[in-house]
């Protein structure tokens, strides 16, 4: 019995990347930021920046995992249930700080380097939407580009996921919106979700993929996003990031009357160990893609180049391909 009780604590320790210097020397440096965390992961940060002060060229936090996961679950039954406000950049974000995630969603929010793009393809009067939102860092930046004429709609099957998504958005209403914490794919019914004890980001629909470690289930609601969505009044040009882990072609066949008519711009992940785990393929996700109007494709740090679909490798990287629609 001590033994599975060490397996399972052991599990559930964050992943060693997720301590990496640069990601979560923030809490170190950003004094601002430390200060609006609950006295726990202040006492983390202060521990941070003692021990990059005292280790100069340390890439990696020693400790840091077990210290993380002793205050996370010190903080789990406190008074906010977990869940702390943050104001990051100008933008209001509720973290869950009971999944270790948290640490990468605040560099995401600061940095940027991802959620940047959104401004070149959407403005005043669009649509953002969501898919495998996580803590919703995409859906957050997102309501300020689309302002009060446009909306976004946040789907993340994660309950407290959605239920933070819901107070991120709730906090700075410039805009439309709404979270469904459901799975998509191309049937309806329920379906058991593979959450990760360690990691909330690895989540998904197939445990070759998301239960290759310690995990727990949970059934979720599991819903045709045609039918779950009033996609036939989305406003403006319609942008979607969808990142489900191997569960891309299945929604792409539950959306396939949204995506026919609107023709969205989808900002996709390409992973081919959930495409594995999903018993899939990359040509079977490129058949769906130009089935749907799809022909190319642009790498993020090249969008003047526009590809052949079919010369897309199997990298793992996320890839942009630009619809053609606007809705007025």
């Amino acid at each position: 019995r001590l033994a599975g009780m060490l397996k399972q604590y052991h599990q559930s320790l964050p992943p060693r990347w997720l301590l990496e210097r640069s990601i979560v020397a923030w809490t170190a440096e950003d004094r601002a930021l430390r200060k609006q965390l609950p006295s726990g992961y202040r006492i983390f940060g202060l521990y941070c920046l003692a021990f990059f002060r005292l280790l100069r060229q340390a890439t990696h936090l020693a400790g840091g995992r077990h210290l993380l996961r002793l205050i996370t679950a010190l903080h789990r039954g406190g008074p906010a249930n977990g869940y702390a406000m943050l104001t990051i950049g100008g933008y209001t974000v509720c973290l869950d700080l009971t999944d270790p995630r948290f640490l990468l969603v605040v560099n995401e929010m600061r940095q940027q380097t991802d959620t940047n793009l959104l401004a070149m393809f959407i403005e005043e009067g669009d649509t953002f939407v969501d898919v495998g939102a996580n803590h919703g860092a995409y859906a957050i930046v997102a309501s300020a580009l689309v302002g009060a004429s446009g909306q976004v709609v946040a789907i993340e099957p994660q309950p407290r996921l959605a239920e933070a998504i819901q107070r991120s958005l709730a906090a700075s209403p410039a805009t439309r919106f709404v979270v469904h914490q459901v799975a998509v794919g191309k049937t309806n019914g329920d379906i058991a979700l593979i959450v990760p004890l360690s990691y909330s980001g690895s989540a998904g629909l197939y445990k070759e993929f998301s239960g290759a470690d310690g995990y727990r289930e949970i059934i979720v609601p599991l819903r045709r996003f045609d039918e779950l969505v009033d996609w036939q009044n989305f406003s403006g040009r319609v942008f979607v990031k969808l990142d489900i882990e191997g569960a891309e072609s299945d929604f792409l066949e539950g959306a396939a009357e949204m995506i026919g008519s609107l023709q969205p711009t989808l900002l996709l992940e390409i992973n081919p160990h959930t495409l594995k785990a999903a018993s899939t393929s990359l040509e079977h996700l490129n058949r769906h893609l130009q089935a749907l109007g799809y022909s190319e494709y642009f790498e993020l740090h090249d969008l003047s180049d526009a590809r052949p679909i079919d010369d897309l490798g199997p990298e793992h990287r996320n890839i942009l391909l630009q619809g053609r629609k606007r809705r007025d």
